[in-house]
């Protein structure tokens, strides 16, 4: 009884992590996805040439 107990927690608990680590993940992402194309489209602009 216990031990499926624990084996549940822990897979929730999992779930969990994962969703957590994949969400500050895809922020990080699109985060530096924005700051790239920011500076690549500044780039393109101050000189004329992409990257």
């Amino acid at each position: 009884m216990y031990g499926k107990m624990g084996v549940g927690n822990w897979h929730g608990l999992r779930q969990l992590a994962a969703e957590l680590v994949f969400s500050n993940l895809s922020e990080d992402i699109l985060k530096s996805g924005a700051l790239f194309s920011h500076l690549y489209f500044q780039s393109i602009l101050h000189t004329g040439t992409p990257l």
